[in-house]
């Protein structure tokens, strides 16, 4: 999928992810399914939390915080 910092961003990862977000969007929503859009941003926020939690885990680490 891709890399960041040093730090691979693998397939499972980013699934596990995407999957969690449609579950909790699909309880939001209730009986409406997902749309075709829906399920891109999902996608897209999946993979954008992945690098920002990277890039948190290592900010924090340089700055020392546990």
């Amino acid at each position: 999928m891709g890399s960041v910092d040093g730090v691979d961003i693998t397939y499972d990862r980013w699934d596990t992810q995407v999957r969690a977000l449609t579950t909790q969007e699909q309880q939001r929503r209730g009986a409406a399914s997902l749309t075709q859009d829906d399920m891109s941003r999902i996608e897209d926020i999946a993979f954008q939390q992945i690098v920002d939690s990277i890039l948190l885990a290592r900010e924090y680490e340089r700055r020392g915080i546990t």
